[in-house]
């Protein structure tokens, strides 16, 4: 290999460096922020009560308190439904 070979293989790879390192950088900017959003996220929610770790058992109670609700005012709106029926026949 010649010495102008070696030198433009050489700046090739010093740009190839930076271009790495430059990757490098914003990729550990990217995940110090995903990182803190994530921190965000965990203690809005512990503010909120909630444990993060156990949001799918929280969603789980929540959405079958929910069902007993609707089912309770549904039974609740079809015996008025019927008092009123009967007045109006």
């Amino acid at each position: 290999m010649s010495i102008e070979t070696s030198l433009e293989k050489c700046k090739h790879l010093e740009e190839r460096v930076s271009s790495v390192n430059e990757s490098k950088i914003r990729l550990g900017e990217k995940y110090k922020a995903a990182k803190e959003k994530l921190n965000d996220v965990v203690k809005k929610s512990q503010d909120l009560g909630y444990d993060p770790k156990n949001l799918k058992e929280i969603k789980e109670k929540k959405q079958a308190e929910l069902d007993a609700n609707l089912n309770s005012l549904e039974k609740d709106v079809a015996e008025q439904e019927a008092i009123l029926a009967s007045i109006e026949v």
